[in-house]
């Protein structure tokens, strides 16, 4: 009896709902909180890519300094001169300033 009773609710609200043609995307769907995942989402995900590329090539660490260590270096490799070039970070902004809030400012010390 209940089972009946779920799918018949589950039934008139799939009648209910609005239907959308096949290339329409949901705005809830390609938003967030802050309304601009999509001009952060590539700048973060290369530097998880950077991270995880640095990380996989030394493999095992000894403590946790050891791994912030390898963390804090592949993210100061972004600019491959070193000099710290503009250039070479204006992609990374929101990226390096979320990892700069999730870290206290200890990665963003050495920079200035």
């Amino acid at each position: 009896m209940f089972v009946r009773e779920r799918h018949a609710a589950i039934d008139a609200r799939r009648r209910s709902a609005p239907s959308r043609s096949p290339g329409c995307r949901s705005t809830s769907a390609t938003r967030t909180a802050s309304g601009n995942e999509a001009q952060t989402k590539p700048p973060i995900e290369s530097v998880n890519a950077r991270i995880r590329r640095a990380v996989k090539a030394r493999g095992h660490f000894p403590n946790e300094q050891a791994a912030m260590k390898c963390i804090y270096m592949a993210i100061m490799s972004i600019d491959p001169t070193g000099k710290g070039q503009a250039r070479w970070t204006s992609r990374w902004k929101t990226a390096l300033n979320a990892f700069d809030i999730t870290f206290d400012g200890r990665l963003s010390a050495a920079r200035q």
